[in-house]
């Protein structure tokens, strides 16, 4: 299904866009992505930290509040020139009434356009590559650029820790990258206790998630739907898959390998710190840093660093309400894999956390 065309004199009505030049309000026709949400999905809800601009294009959705405080809103009315986001408190959500299509932008770059001297030398050609996701998807020539075009299940990943604080070209990497299976009823996706090989994203279609009933999750069953998203953990911490996932319908799955999944989650989940602005930061006193290692206490009897905090990374989750959010965590290059897994666990729950890049080991010479 090809997406409507979006026209200057629609970008110029809406707030803040209206601010802009021509120039760089073209540039935004080219990078808008358009989401279809079916009647009755979630459009939005309303979180403290806004990442995008929000735009009802076609359709009808309600704003609600509470059970009792509901207001519809219309693709004609003069309310929806503004930010979706900025018409509900946190907390609140919005609903598709009938099929409608939202228009979403990167806020920051919208607000970095409002504050530039020269909005038209923006490097929008070089920085965003447009992406086609119907079919195949493979990244498009400048020449070719078209709307993007989104199915309703991106707005749950969207909205997730996981992806909600991607930059718009990791999300059109993400869609480039993506690799779509056809699943049947009582295909097996995970099995408990095997190597990871895949991060799948559930596109259509449902599955459940079971677990052991002797181990930490006590054989409980999880309902998967649409935009769910699994296997991250086992594939960056290089750890044995700890729940088997089998398809309870037909549908349809995305997956991207390893290093698929670092190219387009790296920048938002796994931020790396040469070795000297790493060491800089530990020193200096103006921001609150820790160490934090999150190998077992026995990989650690020979460390001799100080103020290190050791907490093995099967027991992070159950931590993370002891952590304080106020300091940046730095996690050691020693944890590897382990290191990896563990800034994004943090980094999707808001704290503050970097990886050190791996130690280079010099060179040993060779003797004749």
């Amino acid at each position: 299904m090809a997406s409507d065309s979006i026209s200057l004199k629609q970008i110029s009505r809406l707030h803040p866009m209206q601010l802009l030049g021509k120039p760089a309000q073209k540039q935004l026709i080219e990078i808008a992505l358009q989401i279809k949400v079916k009647q009755g999905s979630m459009v939005l809800k309303k979180r403290k930290e806004l990442t995008s601009y929000s735009y009802l294009f076609k359709g009808k959705v309600e704003l609600r509040h509470s059970f009792d405080d509901r207001r519809l809103l219309s693709v004609e009315d003069e309310m929806a020139l503004q930010p979706l986001e900025d018409l509900i408190d946190i907390g609140a959500s919005i609903r598709a009434l009938e099929e409608c299509v939202i228009l979403r932008f990167d806020r920051d770059f919208i607000d970095n356009l409002r504050t530039s001297s020269s909005p038209a030398s923006s490097p929008v050609d070089s920085t965003y590559g447009v992406v086609s996701i119907e079919g195949d998807a493979n990244y498009l020539d400048s020449s070719m650029i078209d709307d993007d075009y989104q199915e309703d299940w991106t707005l749950q990943l969207l909205d997730s820790p996981l992806a909600r604080n991607l930059k718009p070209t990791a999300l059109h990497r993400l869609m480039a990258k993506l690799e779509r299976v056809d699943v049947k009823l009582g295909d097996q996706l995970i099995e408990q206790g095997q190597r990871a090989d895949y991060f799948y994203i559930l596109i259509s279609g449902e599955a459940a998630l079971s677990t052991d009933l002797h181990g930490p999750f006590n054989g409980q069953t999880i309902n998967l739907s649409e935009g769910t998203h699994f296997g991250e953990e086992a594939l960056l911490g290089d750890t044995l898959r700890n729940a088997t996932i089998k398809m309870t319908s037909d549908g349809v799955v995305g997956r991207l390998n390893r290093q698929q999944f670092l190219e387009v989650f790296s920048e938002s989940l796994l931020p790396t710190l040469p070795e000297q602005q790493f060491n800089q930061l530990l020193e200096q006193e103006e921001i609150a840093c820790l160490l934090l290692d999150v190998r077992f206490r026995e990989e650690l009897r020979d460390d001799t660093r100080e103020n290190v905090l050791n907490i093995p990374i099967s027991r992070l989750r159950s931590a993370l309400p002891q952590l304080n959010r106020g300091t940046t965590y730095l996690l050691s290059a020693q944890g590897g894999p382990r290191s990896e897994l563990a800034c994004c666990i943090l980094r999707q729950h808001d704290f503050s956390a970097f990886l050190q890049a791996p130690v280079e080991q010099p060179e040993t010479k060779k003797t004749a």
